[in-house]
């Protein structure tokens, strides 16, 4: 449910559901970058690092935290560290940088 508001951009039902299945102790790399990446676009970039932190624990290789934690670091300013995740997230996802 939380998936199909998030792709409706019902944002605010989305962030609601996502936060109950985090709180219940529900370990999905998906949900944490989806909920990850709804609070970075709400301004709060530090608690959105954790959460694709997070993801990122429980699925290594998974591209799209990387690349999300990338960006997050990058508005947080931590250029080097956000140039290393971008670059992660890159390679993971099969789209080298040339």
């Amino acid at each position: 449910q939380a998936f199909k508001l998030h792709s409706q951009g019902n944002i605010s039902a989305a962030s609601k559901y996502y936060e109950n299945l985090i709180d219940q102790g529900f370990k999905d790399h998906r949900v944490l970058s989806n909920y990850g990446t709804i609070l970075k676009s709400l301004g709060k970039s530090k608690q959105a690092e954790l959460l694709q932190r997070s993801a990122i624990e429980l699925k290594p290789d998974f591209a799209e935290a990387h690349s999300n934690l990338g960006n997050i670091l990058s508005d947080l300013g931590k250029f080097k560290e956000a140039e290393i995740s971008l670059r992660k997230g890159t390679l993971q996802s099969g789209k080298y940088i040339k």
